[in-house]
């Protein structure tokens, strides 16, 4: 009997001692669930997070009442931490998507429909068309889409900023091969004045102009051999432009079925090939070296750069004389450009959704977007920003003709074939293109060789996005055949 009551007395003790020593550690853990703040992740560089401290500042003001936590990491990072919280359900209440990744993350059942959110303010109207009509047009319909269960639109995410490519041309390099842009609307695409300069109108220039102007535009300065000054540069991802503009596409219209073969394809990809092989008005990525893009136009070695505004804030702050121009049209008389959109998503998984959406509410207000449009390194995805864009602030230290961005969005840009594939689709496409421009001429392939390599290498690819005509694509078989 002593001994139980010595063991009671010793449990009873050590009771006491336990709560002595972590009563003030277990009543903080017990509510740290509601302590924690809500997490709010974004990615960028330099610019991009003096940005985005004045957007947290401003919400701050609004909003003194939610208490939050930003994580801002460089975007090669970013995109991979990100998709492993996703994947481990630990991923952020508030986070950072391009729009390539959205379809895909739409049905993993990762995101929160935010729907109802959008409705509860009165920003909805007929299947969310109020939404749509408030920003640009590929914007919102990028983070959402048609629910044919149901027959309604749902919205799975918000637009940030984004915008287009255009065209920058180097002032210094165009003068050197006497090119300058004309100043009369009424002129032609390009034309040769008296005295010798060439005027280009790129309201009007063509594909056939475009790439003259290019040819002229590539020099070797010093007479070794090699070539100093190239005409042209546009980065793999952004060939789509000029795929569109030659008439040839990726998807058809509902993103589901390849379109990548046929003549227009092959033009294009021959284009490309010549570009850097023969007519050598693009430099290879060996020529390039280890500069990156922005870098070789500022110092001459790249005289058109095909880019978007993301190159603003750091070619405003070198001082390299530029400006914007239009992309050349195709046959039809049309051209073409490539919207890109990065936008938030609230997870499905956060305990803080109401305090997300806030947030997320707040990001895409005028308030928010007049500070993304005065740092110019996006056009802010609300258009009533655009007047803030133009005008700019921080970002706009010289004379450059920003109205070009909005024309394009308003006329010619268009959706990336962004599919629920979009991951091996876009692996396949760039084999593809490097294929054509192999420094080793045993694996160089030629146009009809790379379409076939893209349709039959990947028969899971083939099988998620099969050709819209399957026997125009069965004509490339016995190429693959052949070169397998």
């Amino acid at each position: 009997m002593a001994l139980h009551v010595r063991i009671s007395t010793l449990v009873l003790f050590a009771g006491v001692l336990l709560y002595w020593l972590f009563a003030d550690t277990l009543s903080r853990h017990g509510t740290i669930k509601d302590e924690q703040p809500l997490v709010v992740a974004h990615w960028g560089g330099y610019q991009d997070y003096q940005m985005w401290k004045e957007i947290f500042a401003a919400f701050r003001l609004k909003h003194p009442e939610i208490d939050f936590e930003s994580r801002h990491m460089p975007s090669t990072r970013y995109h991979q931490k990100i998709q492993q919280q996703i994947v481990s359900d630990t991923a952020p209440d508030l986070f950072m998507m391009e729009n390539e990744t959205f379809p895909k993350l739409i049905i993993s059942g990762k995101i929160e429909n935010i729907s109802p959110f959008v409705k509860a303010m009165g920003r909805w109207g007929e299947d969310g068309e109020d939404l749509k009509n408030q920003y640009w047009n590929t914007a919102i319909r990028d983070f959402g889409e048609f629910n044919s269960a149901i027959g309604e639109w749902e919205q799975w995410g918000m637009p940030l900023y984004g915008g287009c490519n255009l065209l920058f041309y180097n002032k210094a390099n165009w003068s050197r091969a006497r090119i300058r842009v004309s100043e009369h609307p009424d002129s032609p695409g390009l034309r040769k004045s008296n005295s010798g300069w060439w005027h280009v109108n790129d309201e009007k220039w063509n594909m056939e102009e475009f790439i003259a102007v290019c040819k002229r535009l590539t020099m070797d300065l010093d007479g070794d051999g090699r070539i100093d000054q190239y005409g042209l540069f546009v980065p793999q991802k952004h060939w789509q432009t000029f795929h569109w503009i030659l008439g040839a596409s990726f998807l058809d219209e509902t993103y589901t079925r390849s379109t990548f073969y046929g003549p227009e394809c092959e033009a294009s990809l021959g284009l490309w090939q010549d570009f850097h092989l023969k007519n050598k008005v693009m430099p290879t990525p060996s020529a390039l070296s280890a500069l990156n893009t922005n870098t070789g136009f500022f110092t001459g070695m790249i005289s058109i750069l095909n880019t978007n505004t993301s190159a603003l804030m750091f070619l405003n702050s070198t001082d390299v004389d530029y400006d914007t121009l239009h992309l050349p049209r195709g046959n039809s008389g049309r051209r073409y450009t490539r919207f890109f959109w990065e936008g938030m998503a609230i997870s499905s998984l956060s305990q803080k959704k109401a305090e997300a959406w806030i947030m997320l509410d707040f990001l895409t207000s005028i308030d928010a977007q007049k500070i993304i449009a005065d740092y110019q390194m996006s056009l802010p995805s609300l258009i009533a920003s655009e007047p803030y864009f133009l005008r700019g602030g921080k970002g706009q230290a010289r004379d450059v003709d920003l109205h070009k961005f909005i024309e394009a969005a308003e006329s010619y840009a268009r959706r990336q074939p962004i599919s629920l594939h979009w991951g091996p689709m876009l692996r396949a496409l760039t084999k593809c293109w490097e294929s054509l421009i192999s420094q080793n001429e045993e694996f160089r392939m030629t146009p009809r060789q790379a379409i076939a390599r893209y349709l039959f290498e990947s028969p899971d690819l083939s099988e998620k996005l099969p050709p819209i005509d399957p026997a125009a694509a069965e004509e490339y078989r016995p190429v693959w055949e052949a070169i397998r």
